[in-house]
Parts: structure tokens; C-alpha cells; sequence
């Protein structure tokens, strides 16, 4: 007995999903008159949630925990040059030209600065330079990434990289559709 009804709900369980979910929290963070916001579900739910019936986390649960440490102290303004692309109409939302490949929010409490970076390139790694304001140094910069082996499958998994710290400037690489979060310290 199947509880799929549908070829797209395995989604669910894959990176697309977990992206979809941390795109949707950086807007979220981004809009001023947003009071509150609840996932649907924590757990269970029939094939749905953040947790599966057997209390195992599913791709989303990880973007929820890491927005959780993510949106600590008060939100920074960033600015993104990346390179756009052109994506089209799915359902009810409109075709749009115009959209960055990489997407980012950043926190900062007291000497640390938190940032949130999404690559939505399907097939290239992306070189992300993070460019602190004058007067900031870099003392450490950790960075973790959930990627997985294909956007749609299942498997997603945290994995540490190095982070290229200089002066006031880092630098991470993030892989094609990932989401990444980089904690700095500040001198």
C-alpha cells in the first residue's frame, strides 16, 4: 500500500523542497509588515512535515533549524550582484525575468554576523564574496552547506567547507542548488 498519490510528492523529501523552503523564509525576513509565519506541518500529516512519522527530519526540518540560529540580533541589508536568470510560469505563479541566482539574508548579533546564501544555479558552483562594512575584520568564518546528489531525490546532507577569510572580506563556494549558512566572528 502506497501513501504517494501523486509522482510529485516525493518532493517532499528531496533538496527542491528544502530550497523552496529557505526562499520562502528569506522573504519572509524581508518583508517589514510580516508579524508571523507557521510551517505546515511539524510532523507526520500523511506524507507532508518537517518530521516523517517515524520522528526522522526530512530536507525542510533543516532549513527550519538553521533559520532558527540564522535570525538572531537585528537584520542586515545586503546587496546582490549575481548573474539572472529567466524563469517560467508553474501554476498560478507568473513567468519572471530578472531573477538572481544567488539569494541571501544576514543577520549580525553583537560580533556575529549570520548569513543565509542560496545558489539556484542547477549545474555550477557559484563564488560568493562576502564584503564586511569598513572597520570590520574577520576573526573565524564557518560554513556548512545542505546539497544532495540530485535536486529532485532524496538524501540531503550538511556538509563543513572552508571559508576564505581576508581582512574583511570571505569568500565560499556554494555547489548548484544548495543552501548555505556562514557564521563569521568579528575582531
Amino acid at each position: 500500500l502506497s501513501l504517494i498519490t501523486s509522482r510529485t510528492d516525493r518532493y517532499i523529501e528531496s533538496l527542491a523542497s528544502a530550497l523552496f523552503v529557505a526562499d520562502a523564509l528569506r522573504l519572509f525576513a524581508e518583508t517589514d509588515d510580516l508579524l508571523f509565519a507557521c510551517f505546515w506541518s511539524i510532523s507526520g500529516n500523511w506524507y507532508f512535515g518537517a518530521l516523517d512519522h517515524s520522528a526522522e527530519p526530512r530536507p525542510a526540518f533543516y532549513v527550519l533549524e538553521g533559520y532558527d540560529r540564522l535570525l538572531r540580533g537585528r537584520q542586515l541589508r545586503t546587496t546582490i550582484a549575481a548573474p539572472t536568470f529567466a524563469s517560467p510560469g508553474v501554476g498560478f505563479p507568473p513567468a519572471r525575468s530578472g531573477v538572481p541566482l544567488i539569494a541571501a539574508v544576514a543577520t549580525r548579533e553583537g560580533n556575529v554576523v549570520r548569513l543565509a546564501v542560496i545558489n539556484k544555479h542547477s549545474s555550477q558552483r557559484a563564488e560568493v564574496a562576502i564584503e564586511l562594512p569598513e572597520g570590520a575584520t574577520v576573526d573565524t568564518a564557518q560554513w556548512r552547506e545542505l546539497n544532495g546528489p540530485n535536486v529532485f531525490g532524496r538524501g540531503v546532507s550538511w556538509a563543513t567547507r572552508a571559508a576564505m577569510a581576508l581582512g574583511r572580506r570571505v569568500v565560499i563556494m556554494p555547489g548548484a542548488h544548495s543552501f548555505s549558512l556562514l557564521e563569521i566572528r568579528l575582531r
